[in-house]
């Protein structure tokens, strides 16, 4: 009987060893100073021990690549993450050869000038939002990254990703060091990660991006710079978030380009540049920033440079400030004065002609809709609803003046006058609007609504407020 369990027992471990392990459950652990049992010492005897089809490496203990050559990684699927904050040094160029993602993990930078790259040579990679990454202390410089390879490579993916959400670094480059990057499409997404130089779509050295399809995204993050180099098909950039310093769309090498550029959304880009050496087509829609779109359009030509702003578009220069002051109205009782910015001064702007500015007023517990009407509407009347016109176009009014804390723009407002004593405690609505000419239809965008009233505006202002005393002891406070 003793016999029999023992070769039971016996089996039981032939056939646990004999199960194969899925590259999800496949997980190696790293500690390059060996205090960890079990652990392998090199990133690449880590990525080695895993199975064919790939894993999981922890980085468990400090760890760096060699200094001496260049480390290559195996054809496998592999993320690489870490554990009690240890960290991957990176000595000399990387290369991956399978699908990688970084998560939850420091990739410090030792490498010397010109050795310190990430070549992902046509597969998938994704940097997720918790990396972070570290300069060198040599160099000051990050890790640069490549959807391609090393000088000379030849990659042509059929449908790479390269999307880096965390960290810092140098450049990204759409292309190799050198060499034949083709194939389908490659897109690239920076969403909230910044680089510090610029991204380059194309070759860092001799050759071309020839794939058929390059797309590069912009949701969030800092970006210096963007710009088309030794790039010879079409190519995508959409930016539609976070900040870009500078996009240069004229280049050398990019005769046989095509590049079709849109800033849109949240997007911010300081400058344009590159009106020489353009592409061979062009086109870039600027949709959210009238003043950038013809400074792109001054540099760049009207046949190449639109907008498709729409009319919505203005409700973010009508800034949803408050600004409530108070004055003294004699016998009459008080006034209430309401101020409201414009952050860019529109009124010249050709695409959407501004008409007409101001604020509308209604008292706070009126239910009617304070909807935008034409002079001479009975909509006022009937709804009670006041219009202070700070700016018509038709009319000739200019009641606004530049306000230098917001920049290029002005500010304008509405007052609202006889708010009698028994009106102090009465909150009263105001809401800032603006007219604009969309293909000859007025069309009215808002701001936001703010509700006040004399006696909370008096409770604001400091004590030695001559109009505020004066509502406070009317009121009793």
């Amino acid at each position: 009987m003793k016999k029999t369990a023992i070769f039971l027992s016996v089996i039981l471990v032939l056939l646990t060893f004999a199960v194969p392990v899925s590259a999800e459950e496949a997980t190696v652990y790293l500690d390059g100073t060996g205090a960890t049992a079990g652990a392998q010492t090199t990133l690449l005897n880590a990525a080695n021990a895993l199975p064919s089809t790939g894993g999981t490496i922890v980085v468990c203990g400090d760890t760096a690549t060699p200094s001496s050559s260049a480390t290559t990684l195996p054809a496998k699927t592999l993320t690489i993450t870490s554990e009690n904050g240890a960290k991957l040094t990176i000595g000399r160029a990387l290369i991956l050869n399978g699908d990688t993602t970084l998560r939850s993990i420091t990739i410090a930078n030792a490498a010397s000038d010109g050795l310190d790259f990430v070549y992902t040579q046509g597969h998938d990679f994704t940097v997720e939002s918790d990396v972070t990454t570290v300069a060198s202390t040599k160099t000051n410089r990050f890790l640069s990254l490549y959807t391609g390879g090393a000088a000379n490579a030849n990659c042509a993916p059929l449908d790479q990703k390269m999307t880096v959400k965390g960290g810092e670094w140098r450049n990204i480059y759409i292309g190799n060091w050198s060499g034949t990057f083709s194939g389908t499409l490659c897109t690239v997404t920076v969403d909230g990660a910044t680089i510090d130089r610029q991204i380059q779509i194309g070759n860092y050295n001799s050759g071309n991006n020839s794939c058929n399809k390059t797309v590069l995204r912009i949701n969030s993050g800092t970006v210096a710079k963007i710009l088309p180099l030794n790039a010879a098909a079409a190519s995508e950039i959409s930016v539609t978030g976070g900040t870009v310093g500078e996009m240069q769309l004229g280049s050398t090498n990019c005769a046989n380009a095509s590049l079709d550029v849109s800033v849109s959304g949240t997007a911010e880009v300081g400058r344009f540049s590159g009106e020489t050496n353009l592409p061979a087509s062009l086109s870039l829609d600027v949709a959210n920033n009238y003043s950038a779109y013809l400074t792109a359009k001054s540099i760049y030509g009207e046949d190449k440079v639109t907008t498709s702003m729409t009319a919505e578009t203005y409700k973010d220069k009508i800034a949803n400030t408050r600004k409530f002051a108070l004055k003294d109205n004699g016998e009459n009782g008080v006034k209430i004065r309401y101020g409201a910015d414009l952050s860019d001064f529109i009124v010249d702007d050709a695409t959407f002609p501004v008409k007409e500015f101001g604020v509308l007023i209604k008292q706070a517990d009126n239910t009617a809709p304070l909807a935008y009407f034409a002079d001479g509407s009975e909509l006022a009347y009937l709804n009670r609803i006041a219009k202070k016109i700070a700016y018509s176009a038709a009319e000739g009014h200019h009641f606004y003046f530049y306000d230098p804390d917001a920049g290029s723009g002005v500010e304008f407002g509405a007052t609202l006058s006889g708010v009698t004593t028994d009106k102090y405690q009465t909150a009263y609505t105001f809401l800032p609007y603006m007219v604009v000419d969309v293909n000859g239809v007025d069309t009215v965008v808002y701001g936001s609504e703010f509700s006040d009233s004399a006696y909370t505006i008096a409770q604001r202002l400091t004590s030695s407020d001559a109009t505020a005393a004066k509502i406070l002891a009317a009121v009793g406070a």
